[in-house]
This record gives C-alpha cells, structure tokens and sequence, in this order.
C-alpha cells in the first residue's frame, strides 16, 4: 500500500514538474513574441527578427510565427528563399530558386538537416539519399526519380547550380517523410 502511494505521489510530482514546463514554455513564447514585436516597432530590424528566429524555433508548426518572420526579413531587406527543417534555418552556400513554380533547393544542406545520408555518383551524375529506411535516387536533368524501387515524375529534374545538385523540396522532403510548408510572406519554406 504504501508503495503504491509513493508511486501515486512521485507521478504527481512528474505531472507538476511538466505543467511547470509547459508553463515556462508558455512564458519564453509570450517573451519572444512581445520581444519581437517590440523591436519591430522600433524599427530595430535585427534584433527582431532575431527574437522571431527563437520563437520558430519554438514554435516550429507555427505558420503566423513564420509569416511575421518572413515581413520581418522583408522590412530589413532581406530577399531570398528561407528555409527552416524543425524551427532551425537551413544555410546554402548556393542560394534556392524557383523554376516553374517549384522550389529548389541544394540537396545536402537539407537532406543533413533531416539527418538523411547523401551520397553523389559522379559517374552517372545521381545522388541517393537515405533515411529510415527510404532510399531516394535523383539523376541530374532527368525527370524520373526513384523512391524505394518505385518511379515518381518531377515537375523540374534535378540539376547542378554553382556546383551543387539542387532539387524540388516538397519532393525530397515529402519522400522523406517531412511535412513542407509553403509560406508566401517572406518567401519561407518550413
């Protein structure tokens, strides 16, 4: 019996420690936002949307949080495709363009991101890229790409731009199994 109360007693103490999170997490968010806010306000561009960076951090689904974010980098005249895996930017030496409605982007940076493997065959001018279990060849300029054995069609083909293999990202991220958002203020993709 007393066992069973210790144990009653220790989940309680569990369940008050993760409402004291949830509360904390609560508090940064309500921080960051106002912090962000507040700076914008002042025209303090920067510091903005460096407070808007750690709140998408945070709030990694938040479409709103990324839309503020996209009119921040827009008022500091920030231009370019921005790319988030899980709350964090994704760096490209070669930037992401759009071609025929689609967004490419260089396929290592965001195939790491995802903690998939890449691997280039200059041979055949391919790359693969695997992850739990999903093996995803993309040959340069050719349209077919293949997921797991099975042929999907590309809207634009892989192709190389400054050195780098880029390709369509909703396509690579969905066969790996992320979900992509297309956010059109600030031209971010999350």
């Amino acid at each position: 019996m007393l066992k069973a109360a210790r144990d009653v007693l220790k989940e309680m103490k569990e369940e008050e420690a993760r409402e004291e999170t949830r509360e904390a997490l609560l508090e940064r968010v309500q921080a960051l936002q106002s912090l962000a806010q507040l700076f914008a306000e002042n025209n303090d561009w920067q510091a903005a949307i460096e407070a808007q960076e750690k709140l998408v951090r945070v709030k990694k689904a938040d479409e709103q949080a990324f839309a503020f974010l996209g009119r921040l980098y827009q008022k500091a005249g920030k231009k370019g495709i921005k790319t988030f895996v899980n709350g964090e930017p994704v760096s490209f030496d070669v930037p992401p363009v759009i071609e025929n409605g689609r967004t490419l982007v260089p396929i290592r940076a965001v195939a790491e991101s995802l903690k998939a493997k890449v691997q280039w065959i200059e041979k055949t001018k391919t790359v693969i890229i695997e992850r739990d279990g999903v093996v995803v060849k993309l040959t340069i300029n050719q349209r077919v790409a293949i997921v797991n054995g099975r042929k999907v069609m590309l809207d634009v083909p892989a192709t190389i731009r400054g050195g780098r293999t880029i390709v369509p990202m909703r396509f690579i991220s969905e066969a790996l199994g992320a979900k992509v958002e297309w956010i059109q203020e600030g031209r971010s993709s999350s």
